[in-house]
């Protein structure tokens, strides 16, 4: 398995795990999303779905970037077997279409961070993922809205995160575990 991860020293990239690179390049086709739920009612893990099976999984880890400063950068991977939602729902047709990707970069005096991502249609239409207010939760806005996603918690203000083009971010292609 692959990650991408920053070249620069001073920067948390947004983890890419496996072949999900590709599928950033040409997201389209997505017709479902869910979500995994913890115990404490917070998702954990946000997923979209094609028609054909494929599914992208959404997750935070957290990084300390001082002693009592933790922040959560996003983590995507392909969505097999163990990481399934407990329930799936139609996405708004305007999502179906080819998405651009754009990083929501959170800067920081100890570097910049990757906290999330704005998937956006030709129309409009966005989804946007990002680290929740609690530790290791995603919390995610749909923009026509999805029902039950009233409430947008992200770790921070969402105007305190830069959004930056995913093609512009400095990467390295290294493979897990090194």
């Amino acid at each position: 398995m692959y990650s991408i991860q920053s070249s620069h020293a001073d920067s948390h990239a947004a983890i890419l795990a496996g072949t999900t690179r590709d599928w950033l390049k040409a997201m389209r086709g997505f017709e479902r999303c869910g979500f995994k739920i913890a115990q404490h009612h917070r998702a954990t893990d946000f997923f979209l779905f094609r028609k054909d099976g494929m599914g992208l999984r959404f997750s935070i880890m957290m990084v300390d970037l001082a002693e009592r400063l933790e922040v959560g950068v996003i983590h995507v991977e392909e969505a097999k077997g163990r990481y399934r939602p407990e329930s799936e729902v139609a996405l708004p047709r305007e999502l179906a279409d080819e998405l651009s990707v754009d990083r929501l970069v959170l800067c920081t005096e100890y570097g910049d961070i990757d906290s999330g991502l704005i998937l956006r249609a030709k129309c409009g239409s966005e989804i946007i993922i990002v680290s929740g207010a609690y530790p290791f939760t995603v919390e995610v806005k749909m923009t026509p809205p999805l029902s039950g996603l009233e409430r947008f918690e992200p770790e921070y203000g969402i105007d305190r995160y830069e959004r930056k083009p995913m093609r512009n971010a400095p990467i390295d292609l290294r493979q897990s575990g090194q």
